[in-house]
């Protein structure tokens, strides 16, 4: 009969990454997985290094979402981005592997697909390889599969692929056996990778994102706690047009708390909306629709 996979997104938040669920990502499949599946493959897009002005951290997301030319998506159960936010494609099977097997094991079917951003030149990110291993070490455990049941996809298919270039797979499964053996090492502590912005004023900085259209922004900010940022704040503004904004903010002590903004600039001008993030919080995802151009800026006191 088959199964499907809903628990993949309890695997991805047992990181303390950003988790972004794409829309429909239950239902979004090529039919269920096997009844025993074996283990994880890791693989990468292909797709660009972080360049300024992205709207988010994986450009490649429409693609693993829908397909290309030739074969449907969905193209994996899960996407990596630059700053670690793991991203939920799919509950189902996904055409990710092709022709190949490991540990005599061949097809989609038995093996849950991860696609990190990367063009293919080994260059990732502190986040994506700090994530990486604690996300794949998590599903092992869901799956109650060992380390040696990871591979890459050059492993799989060693004579058409190289992916994920530049990681060592030896090394990966020796790190993922580390967190199954040490499961309350597999959450990340403290910030990988994530350098503060300019302080200005009062020992206040603040950085400020331009958004514009629609889009998702995912920001990992801890809060209170033995965290470096003592208080946070969230606000918004738009230059022009009107805008939905909804911010969801995870903490590992009071679950998700979230709000919801209306924004309208009337001749030029538009009352800047803000919103305090609880002590607690470890990371804020900004649901944003704009009819025009709009500024999120990202508040921070340091302890």
């Amino acid at each position: 009969m088959g199964q499907f996979l809903p628990w993949l997104l309890d695997a991805a938040r047992e990181t303390g990454y950003p988790v972004a669920e794409l829309a429909n990502w239950r239902n979004h499949h090529h039919g269920p997985m096997a009844n025993h599946v074996h283990g994880v493959i890791c693989h990468h897009t292909a797709g660009p290094d972080p360049y300024p002005g992205a709207k988010n951290d994986f450009p490649s997301i429409s693609v693993i979402r829908n397909g290309r030319a030739g074969l449907a998506g969905p193209l994996a159960q899960y996407g990596l981005g630059w700053n670690g936010t793991v991203y939920i494609v799919s509950a189902g099977l996904s055409y990710h592997a092709g022709s190949g097997s490991w540990k005599g094991v061949s097809g989609n079917q038995y093996f849950i697909g991860i696609e990190a951003e990367d063009k293919g030149d080994g260059d990732w990110t502190d986040e994506q390889l700090d994530c990486y291993p604690r996300l794949v070490a998590s599903i092992c455990q869901h799956l109650k599969a060992g380390p040696e049941w990871v591979c890459g996809h050059k492993e799989y298919a060693p004579r058409r692929k190289i992916d994920p270039a530049g990681i060592n797979m030896d090394q990966m499964r020796r790190t993922i056996g580390y967190y199954l053996s040490e499961p309350n090492k597999l959450r990340r502590s403290g910030v990988i990778g994530i350098k503060p912005p300019p302080v200005i004023g009062e020992d206040v900085a603040v950085q400020s994102i331009p958004i514009s259209g629609q889009g998702l922004l995912p920001v990992i900010c801890p809060v209170g706690g033995g965290a470096i940022t003592a208080a946070a704040w969230i606000s918004a503004t738009i230059a022009e047009g009107t805008g939905h904004l909804r911010c969801f903010a995870q903490s590992d002590e009071g679950g998700v708390h979230d709000w919801e903004w209306h924004l309208e600039s009337k001749n030029g001008h538009c009352p800047r909306r803000w919103g305090p993030l609880r002590d607690g919080v470890t990371q804020v995802i900004i649901h944003y629709n704009l009819t025009g151009r709009g500024v999120i800026g990202i508040e921070t006191k340091p302890r």
